[in-house]
């Protein structure tokens, strides 16, 4: 799950928790004021009946004691309301036939016990939830009588229903309204958090693959705008670390060259006894010293070809060539080696494969160089096949497709020639196929199982640099201990000027050509 996702997720359920939260607390803090506001008023009414009846008693006027409790059946949720003496006699009533008989509801005793207001919830004797107040009569500081008044808890609970119901609805929608808000405000924020985390994301990785020109642009004052000023800053002092090897490197192989060249002019001219005449250990020492020059030589050009292909610098001089011819003579230099290692060397290109633009020397190297690493891995007795054809997008193999991302979409269009690098060696773990084409990378086990010159590592990486400066692509397909297939694949026609342009190499197979 992207953390967009999760950030929007999180703060969207966050903001439903706390408005879910806050209606919740509103409902019922907003049910509790209700019923607070009822039994009020309640408790009023209550009040005035007491002030009625004791105004009544005093001027000994029924009348208006009458023309209170009459106007009180008006009253919404009234069940009753009575006046009692201290014995439960019913004095005055709502219901005029009740008049003169003892009250006997079970709640009736504690009214007349109480010396002060007394609200009580009880059933009467038909069943019926009532909520009583009750409250003494005092004349004169003497208690005379008794003042109850009952409701339906019933039709109370209506009430205060149909009140809350309007709440309700007023709440849920301010809640919705706040909700949308709420998860708008969210995936805004996300936003707001994922596109510069997003940006410095793809710049970091852009940065570990060698891009160290790529810069982030997020300016916001922010910690995150800080860490991508620090990944910026980062990147500039890896560039002028970078600037700095590729400088002294260029600058000791050249300054290499020159004595190398002196000691192997210098070392020939003794073997072919220009200088007087030599032992036969002499001439093996300096055997020795020729054959280890020729190897530091060329170390010291391979390691300036990937310093070039690395600054952006090769030159690809581009014409008209026919594959064929340059992968025949190629395998035709390198069939003593075969020999050598009682190897089968072989040639498989169709005279169909034709003409393609690209630069000959180049090509050259790659081919030697991938036939030399299949030489170098595969066991005597073995096979290495070179063979080239139209390449046809629909047969990558799922391999190909699984480890390096290839798809056939990636080619459509193009008319493309295949050259291929077939030997039946060691084979390489599929894990690490993605690995040779790295700077000094061999394969683990692979030194134990080769004899003779193990070679710098650096070969697959110039080769990978040729043939993204061809605009090409390049994988390896392998089975440990069937065999290995260097795969590689260049447009028919070029793209850009066919004597000299530049590319620089990147690390996913892709050139950025100016």
């Amino acid at each position: 799950m992207k953390l967009r996702t999760k950030l929007s997720i999180s703060a969207s359920l966050l903001v439903m928790i706390v408005i879910t939260g806050v209606s919740i607390v509103l409902f019922f803090a907003e049910k509790w004021l209700l019923t607070k506001e009822l039994e009020k008023a309640q408790i009023n009414i209550a009040k005035g009946l007491e002030q009625i009846s004791e105004e009544s008693l005093i001027t000994e006027n029924e009348i208006i004691l009458i023309n209170y409790l009459n106007q009180m059946k008006e009253v919404e949720a009234l069940v009753y309301a009575e006046l009692l003496n201290q014995s439960g006699e019913i004095l005055a009533h709502t219901d005029i036939e009740l008049l003169g008989k003892i009250d006997r509801e079970p709640a009736t005793m504690k009214a007349l016990r109480s010396e002060t207001l007394l609200t009580q919830l009880y059933k009467n004797n038909r069943g019926t939830e009532i909520f009583e107040i009750s409250l003494p009569l005092l004349i004169e500081s003497k208690r005379t009588a008794t003042v109850k008044v009952g409701f339906s808890k019933k039709v109370m609970d209506a009430a205060i229903s149909k009140n809350i119901s309007r709440t309700r609805n007023l709440i849920l929608v301010i809640a919705a309204g706040a909700l949308i808000a709420g998860i708008a405000g969210a995936l805004v924020l996300a936003h707001m958090m994922t596109v510069p985390i997003g940006k410095m994301e793809k710049g970091a990785a852009l940065i570990g693959q060698g891009h160290l020109d790529t810069r982030i642009d997020v300016k916001s004052s922010d910690e995150l705008g800080n860490l991508a000023a620090d990944l910026n800053r980062m990147a500039g002092k890896l560039k002028e670390l970078d600037d700095m090897k590729q400088g002294f490197i260029s600058s000791v192989t050249h300054e290499l060259r020159s004595p190398i060249t002196a000691i192997r002019g210098y070392v020939n001219l003794i073997l072919e006894g220009s200088t007087g005449q030599i032992t036969r250990e002499q001439r093996e020492c300096l055997n020795t010293v020729a054959a280890n020059t020729l190897r530091l030589g060329r170390f010291i050009d391979d390691v300036l070809d990937l310093a070039k292909i690395e600054a952006g610098m090769i030159e690809i001089k581009k014409e008209k060539i026919n594959i064929g011819s340059v992968c025949a003579e190629t395998v035709q230099l390198l069939k003593p080696l075969a020999l050598e290692k009682k190897l089968d060397l072989r040639v498989e290109v169709p005279a169909a494969a034709g003409e393609i633009t690209a630069d000959p020397d180049k090509m050259k190297q790659v081919i030697t160089n991938l036939v030399n690493n299949s030489l170098k891995f595969t066991p005597e007795g073995g096979s290495v096949t070179v063979s080239a054809c139209d390449f046809d997008p629909g047969s990558l193999s799922d391999q190909a497709r699984r480890v390096f991302g290839l798809a056939p979409a990636a080619f459509s269009g193009l008319k493309m020639i295949k050259v291929e690098v077939k030997d039946t060696g060691i084979g390489i773990p599929e894990d690490s196929l993605k690995k040779v084409f790295s700077k000094f990378e061999q394969v683990s086990g692979a030194k134990e199982k080769v004899k003779g010159h193990k070679g710098t590592g650096l070969g697959l990486a110039i080769v990978e640099g040729i043939i993204a400066a061809h605009d090409g692509r390049i994988w390896v397909e392998s089975v440990v201990d069937k065999g290995t297939s260097f795969i590689f694949v260049i447009p028919k026609e070029s793209s850009g000027p066919e004597k000299t342009r530049m590319s620089i190499f990147r690390k996913d197979g892709s050139a950025e050509t100016g």
